[in-house]
Formats: structure tokens, C-alpha cells, sequence
């Protein structure tokens, strides 16, 4: 399941669907559940059905070593 922040653009957010679809499948090869967020999405997959449960395990966390020069 792929879910895009509703702010952004429809070609932002299939961009970013497929750099997580990429990169989900690269860290987490062998995994039969993995969720991978971005700041404008979120890609999940599971081999059960998963619509309706929230989850946030299970779960490695990386962090964005880069500065944001102007936030706001």
C-alpha cells in the first residue's frame, strides 16, 4: 500500500513511491512485512491483509543527517 501527502503533486508522489519501493526492497530483501517512510510518503507491505491495523513495527530508524536551511 502506498500512501502520498495530499499537499503534494501526483508525479512527486509516484516519484516517491518508487524510490520507496526501491529502496524497501534493497533494505529489506528477505522480509515478509516492512513499512519505509518518507517525508511525503509511505510505502507498506505485508503478506496478510493489513487494512485497518496500524503498525509501526517492525521497524529500523534512519535519520536525515542533512540541515534544513530554511524550514518554514
Amino acid at each position: 500500500m502506498g500512501l502520498c501527502r495530499g499537499d503534494i503533486a501526483i508525479d512527486t508522489c509516484r516519484e516517491c513511491l518508487g524510490i520507496a519501493s526501491a529502496e524497501i526492497t534493497e533494505r529489506c530483501p528477505k522480509e515478509k512485512e516492512s513499512i519505509i517512510w518518507y517525508e511525503q510518503c509511505m510505502l507498506r507491505y505485508n503478506n496478510i491483509s493489513f487494512f485497518g491495523t496500524m503498525a509501526t513495527l517492525p521497524g529500523k530508524f534512519m535519520w536525515n543527517a542533512n540541515n534544513v536551511p530554511d524550514p518554514d
